[in-house]
């Protein structure tokens, strides 16, 4: 018993040996699960319509498309259910995330004996696959409702974890523990239709969860707060220069473009729940790649990019490829505001309005949202959203150091009256643009207290978007209800 316990460990060791790049894991997680899904084909009774066409013909687009989503359907629904066993051994060992990371990728090769074990007991011919509509209690407990490869793979990858929680914890109760909170997440995503049935009765919407694109969605929302989760574990101090008030700024220019297009919004938003969520989470995801990009060199940058781009561009492709295209336009702008040999963040005045060019686009995204057509959106919102919050950015912009800047050309005194004036006419143009002289009372009210927030002392860009972002809540709130 004590050789055993002491191979276990050595495995263990040899697994979580942070040496190997954490990449290498990574293509051996989606080399298994691309086998995996391969075999799948035969281990399922289900059928899969696989048969090459060629470009000219009219069944190309469909078959592939049916073969695309069937891939990535199961594909996420592998990265769901893994990324949650290293938070929670994160969680119960104090283990390193990239240690535990390790460990759940090294060992999902063992996923593969699903569908094998499926076919070999099946004499070949294939077990149906699908998810567990839960009717009691029983259907809570295994095996109900998987087929005997996935109870094998299930059982296995209890055993590991109770293993290494054991191992470095040396806590029989950690250990058992850890085995509940992984059978619960993998009980979860086996009901996971059912659970979706139930928040849209909620929600009082149609949702087809028997469809694979609604579940498709709800794995990209689950993957992409996995990924921030495994980030913040890696580094807590990552996104520390994300502030929320400007990212909640970014999505209420969404919204803000989607109550230009559309009057009473929330039932538009709630019957497009999912995407909407998935547009949010791209938005955010852009504007932390921008901040990534902006802050100075850190050891995890490079990985920091990378991962989230990813899930940012899975979560926009989600949505459909209008959004994703968008999202690509967004991260161009970033790339020439913030990366040599540009770098145009170094050129004065200029660097500003590839800002707001960016913000321009989330309300153009917004009314498309909403089901407008780009070239209907109103020329003059276009001139608006580049002109004023460039204005706004250059003259609040007191901390620069740039010999063009505000403050060195004008002044402490005059920049911040300067800045005042800018801001009231950015607040007071809006109700001439919107046709609605009633606005006019709460934006000179808003306008007032951002201008005593930025000519104040201890001026912070904190209060000033925190202000902001209450402005355009009323502006959107204003435009959907009056």
């Amino acid at each position: 018993m004590g050789n055993l316990a002491q191979k276990i460990k050595n495995f263990v060791s040899v697994i979580e040996d942070t040496s190997i790049p954490a990449i290498y894991y990574f293509l051996t997680f989606f080399g298994v699960i691309t086998i995996e899904n391969f075999l799948e084909i035969f281990s399922d009774t289900g059928w899969v319509p696989f048969k090459l066409f060629p470009f000219n013909h009219e069944s190309f687009l469909s078959a592939g498309t049916s073969i695309a989503i069937w891939f990535t359907h199961n594909c996420l629904w592998w990265v769901a259910v893994a990324f949650a066993f290293p938070i929670i051994l994160t969680l119960l060992t104090r283990r390193k995330i990239d240690k535990t990371l390790r460990i759940v990728l090294g060992v999902t090769p063992i996923v593969v004996l699903t569908p094998i074990v499926d076919l070999i007991l099946s004499a070949g011919k294939g077990i149906e696959i699908h998810y567990i509509t839960p009717t009691g209690l029983a259907a809570f407990l295994p095996p109900h409702g998987v087929t005997p490869g996935e109870f094998l793979t299930g059982i296995l990858f209890l055993t590991v974890i109770f293993s290494y929680c054991l191992i470095k914890t040396k806590k029989i109760t950690t250990a058992l523990l850890g085995v509940l909170c992984s059978y619960a997440v993998i009980l979860i995503f086996f009901i996971l239709p059912t659970i979706m049935g139930k928040i849209a009765a909620l929600l009082k919407v149609s949702l087809l969860t028997t469809r694979p694109i609604p579940v498709i969605r709800f794995f990209c929302v689950i993957i992409f707060a996995e990924v921030f989760i495994l980030l913040y574990l890696k580094d807590k101090n990552i996104f520390k220069n994300i502030y929320p008030s400007k990212a909640i700024c970014l999505v209420l220019c969404f919204i803000l473009g989607v109550t230009l297009r559309q009057y009473l919004i929330t039932t538009t938003l709630i019957r497009n729940f999912s995407s909407f969520i998935l547009t949010i989470f791209a938005i955010i995801g852009t504007y932390s790649v921008a901040i990534t990009l902006n802050r100075p060199y850190h050891k995890n940058t490079k990985s920091v990019i990378g991962a989230v781009f990813l899930v940012t561009a899975i979560c926009a492709l989600a949505v459909n490829f209008t959004t994703f295209y968008f999202a690509l336009i967004a991260l161009s702008l970033i790339t020439l505001h913030s990366l040599p040999p540009l770098q145009l963040k170094r050129v004065p005045v200029f660097s500003k309005f590839l800002i707001s060019a960016g913000l321009l686009l989330l309300v153009l995204l917004g009314w498309l949202f909403a089901g407008g057509e780009l070239r209907g959106f109103p020329h003059i919102f276009s001139l608006y959203f580049l002109i004023f919050p460039a204005l706004c950015l250059n003259f609040m912009d007191l901390e620069s150091k740039e010999k063009w800047s505000i403050l060195n050309l004008f002044g402490k005194k005059k920049s911040k009256l300067l800045i005042g004036i800018v801001i009231l006419i950015s607040y007071l143009i809006l109700p001439l643009l919107l046709l609605d002289p009633l606005l006019f009372f709460p934006m000179v009210i808003l306008a007032v207290l951002q201008c005593y927030l930025v000519s104040s002392v201890n001026y912070k860009d904190k209060y000033a978007f925190f202000l902001h972002a209450v402005t355009l809540s009323v502006l959107a709130f204003w435009l959907n209800y009056f």
